[in-house]
């Protein structure tokens, strides 16, 4: 029984490092450094960014914030920042049909309003400002068209393990 064990971890483990290998050698199209700099980007120009920002700076906010009450911690929520490395942008419209949801994993992290940094926040596609919404919409339809190719030349390994 523990042969069989030992054999299904070493078979997982060879499938694991050598997906790995294939995935470093041949990346993820969602997962190209220009894309995800310029969805970071775009997240950080987000209109409702920059109203929390004006709103969170303002005298009258900052001394509120100070006590100690259900009210000023909703406040709080609002002024505190936290890094987030990746976000979930929802409600992508497809070029064929529907829409599609894409996480978006950065390389620098990204301060965001709030204060739950273990939650990756989702963002709806039209939350962006409107140039950065159509790029993202176009670049996303395109990494999606070739993530479908992507994933079809995966190697199975599984069929030979």
């Amino acid at each position: 029984m523990a042969t069989v064990r030992m054999t299904q971890q070493m078979a997982s483990s060879i499938s694991r490092k050598a997906m790995e290998k294939w995935e470093t050698a041949n990346p993820s199209p969602s997962a190209l450094p220009e894309f995800k700099q310029f969805v970071r980007g775009a997240v950080q120009r987000m209109p409702i960014l920059a109203f929390v920002k004006e709103f969170s700076d303002k005298p009258e906010v900052q001394a509120a914030a100070k006590h100690n009450t259900n009210l000023t911690n909703y406040i709080s929520g609002l002024i505190e920042e936290t890094e987030h490395s990746k976000v979930y942008i929802e409600h992508i419209p497809a070029s064929s049909d529907g829409t599609f949801n894409l996480p978006m994993e950065f390389d620098t992290p990204v301060r965001l309003p709030g204060q739950n940094s273990y939650r990756t926040p989702d963002v709806d596609i039209d939350m962006f400002a409107a140039d950065d919404k159509d790029e993202i919409i176009r670049r996303a339809n395109v990494a999606r068209a070739q993530e479908d190719q992507w994933v079809s030349d995966q190697p199975l390994l599984g069929t030979w393990l």
